[in-house]
């Protein structure tokens, strides 16, 4: 399915090469292996039928967010390395401090004592992601349509 995924998308934005196809791909599968470490044993495999993972790492909150919040600091060492020093200082720190935001936000749910309903979960699956990747494209964009027109 990553795989799948990373050439639609390389082919929807008529991106050149197989560099975005693998990107997309990796990403897409990092994250079923993320959830795989954070999911009780419910995640299936290959449909609901399949045999089900997940090691559980939400029945230990703290630590699950402790590894959030590393690889969110890992992120943004290699968003650094990528953007180099050639780029302005608004999206360096920018993208820092709003990563900072999330990371502090996920933190919050140390608080929580009852489960979210279904609908609040709509806006936290849905909604939530597209509008923090419309943040992080503005805060980046510059460099993006910089490096796109340097092809």
């Amino acid at each position: 399915m990553a795989a799948i995924l990373g050439f639609l998308i390389s082919r929807a934005y008529k991106f050149e090469g197989r560099r975005i196809w693998l990107i997309v791909a990796l990403v897409a599968l990092s994250h079923f292996l993320l959830d795989g470490l954070v999911h009780v044993a419910g995640l299936p495999l290959l449909g609901d039928d399949s045999p089900k993972l997940g090691l559980g790492l939400w029945n230990h909150l703290r630590l699950e967010l402790s590894l959030e919040t590393l690889m969110a600091a890992a992120g943004m060492v290699v968003y650094w390395n990528a953007a180099g020093s050639r780029s302005s200082a608004l999206p360096r720190c920018g993208m820092a401090v709003f990563v900072a935001l999330v990371t502090a936000m996920t933190w919050t749910q140390l608080r929580v004592s009852v489960p979210p309903k279904p609908t609040q979960l709509t806006v936290a699956w849905i909604i939530v992601p597209l509008l923090f990747s419309a943040v992080a494209y503005a805060l980046d964009r510059k460099r993006v349509q910089g490096a796109t027109a340097a092809r």
